[in-house]
């Protein structure tokens, strides 16, 4: 059910397992809190801080395309609560050591560790936000688009992908034409491929310097290109 439906979303998580109970024949509370330690479902905040079940296959894309949106409206609440991005910067990397090695805790746990961290975690919305934040920041995913990708050159009117101030950047022989990075549907670069022997090189020319998450990201998507052209792949990050 929770496939048919990219997620389901309640204020709470014992009301969107109800939900999902109740849209199908016999579902019971105990299979889904089975799915949940199986990992069939997920419980995560895709569009706002409440609780959306997904799908693992559904995850990213969705996390992805919402990121951008959540984090702005949360942008308010996250100043009355004192996070900023270098606060995030540091809870994100507290959490994801925390989880090495596919560790599971629970949300106290994840809590405590912050404390040592010297992290303050006092109120529910505070260790809520850093959550949320943690979950969008984590999944980020880079795409390395072609020259005349659809992306780009689908419309006139480029202002929701691109930032004008970084204008001067682009190679003013093919503008937004060329292979471009893409991430959180905001192009931040561009990037070019040459090969060497047996190997493809990639080159990034960021807009702006990447942080460790984004450079894995694009890691990541440089490694998928390789995979596609079977060749080992020597670009940016990829010791990150």
């Amino acid at each position: 059910m929770v496939g048919t439906y990219p997620f389901r979303q309640r204020r709470c998580a014992s009301t969107t397992a109800q939900s999902v109970g109740t849209s199908g024949e016999d579902i019971t509370d105990d299979d889904i809190e089975q799915a949940f330690t199986n990992g069939t479902i997920l419980r995560t905040h895709v569009m706002r801080p409440t609780w959306h079940f997904v799908s693992p296959a559904d995850i990213r894309w969705l996390l992805a395309l919402t990121a951008p949106r959540v984090r702005a409206a949360s942008a308010y609440y996250n100043r009355k609560l004192e996070l900023d991005d270098a606060v995030f910067r540091c809870t994100n990397a507290v959490l994801a050591n925390a989880l090495q090695g596919g560790k599971q805790l629970t949300r106290d746990e994840l809590a405590s560790a912050l404390q040592q961290a010297g992290i303050a975690t006092d109120g529910e919305q505070r260790v809520t936000h850093i959550m949320m934040r943690a979950e969008q920041d984590l999944s980020q995913t880079a795409y390395l688009l072609p020259n005349y990708d659809e992306f780009t050159v689908g419309y006139t009117d480029r202002s929701t992908i691109f930032d004008v101030l970084h204008t001067n950047k682009l190679d003013p022989r093919g503008g937004l034409l060329t292979n471009t990075i893409v991430l959180d549907g905001q192009v931040v670069g561009t990037w070019k491929r040459t090969f060497k022997k047996n190997t493809v090189v990639i080159e990034a020319n960021p807009f702006t310097p990447l942080g460790k998450t984004e450079a894995r990201a694009f890691a990541a998507s440089a490694n998928l290109y390789g995979t596609f052209l079977r060749m080992p792949v020597d670009s940016p990050w990829q010791a990150e």
